[in-house]
């Protein structure tokens, strides 16, 4: 069975074998699974989801759902968001990614079974907006985890050309307070700290395990000057860089 209720969440109850034939949306669909298990198909991929995961599908992805547990019930809807928000949510999904499961745990199984007695209960409208605002919540929060370990990644494999958040908040179209604010909330770090971090092991590495001459070491790092270099090396250490190769060396 399928019911819709005002807001337009859409509910399925399966009752034996039940399939919904292939279709798509114009937006991010959000599908949760209160009990059993959802067989997806997403453009031509078997994807079981269980209860308590949380299913993203990007706008426009050819899919189908099929129930064949009679105790299965899911929860499907499209969340009616701002630009900032909608432009959040859209980039869970990597390049490519037509789909994003966030794993079950129990606080997600607590706001599911809330929302599952609560849905068509015209009482109920706190609980059913508070948990939906809940699983957003959740979802930003994966969105953003997401990003930073993004971030994480290019910071490594590119600290030579990266001189500020700057160009981090460039590479990625997000303002620079954004990224910062998320960055420092999920590593307790600045952005404009980790890329000194990340050069500054390089440079360690560099000066204990090769003969790159110190006064050539901020070519190899990204630092503009030798000046730079040297002031971060020993503000980061209390020790110069040639005091730091000696220690190798002896």
């Amino acid at each position: 069975m399928i019911f819709q209720n005002s807001d337009g969440i859409r509910y399925y109850n399966s009752c034996g074998l039940f399939e919904m034939p292939l279709h798509s949306h114009s937006s991010v669909e959000i599908n949760f699974v209160t009990c059993g298990i959802a067989l997806y198909n997403i453009n031509g991929a078997d994807i079981p989801v269980k209860k308590g995961e949380i299913l993203l599908l990007r706008a426009e992805a050819v899919h189908k759902v099929t129930i064949t547990k009679p105790e299965t019930t899911l929860i499907s809807f499209e969340l009616d968001l701002n630009d900032d928000n909608r432009e959040i949510l859209c980039r869970i999904f990597e390049k490519g990614e037509v789909y994003y499961i966030i794993p079950s745990t129990k606080l997600i199984d607590a706001v599911l079974d809330d929302l599952t007695f609560s849905l068509f209960d015209k009482e109920e409208q706190e609980v059913i907006n508070n948990g939906i605002l809940y699983l957003f919540g959740l979802l930003r929060k994966s969105v953003q985890s997401r990003l930073v370990k993004k971030i994480k990644t290019y910071i490594i494999n590119n600290f030579r050309q990266i001189y500020s958040l700057e160009d981090v908040s460039n590479h990625f179209h997000f303002s620079k307070s954004y990224i910062q604010s998320i960055f420092k909330r999920e590593t307790g770090r600045s952005i404009g700290g980790y890329i000194n971090d990340i050069k500054m092991n390089n440079a360690c590495y560099l000066l204990s395990q090769t003969e790159i001459p110190v006064c050539d070491i901020d070519k190899h790092i990204g630092l503009r000057s030798r000046q730079a270099f040297y002031h971060l090396f020993k503000e980061t250490y209390n020790l110069s860089p040639k005091k730091y190769r000696s220690h190798f060396k002896n």
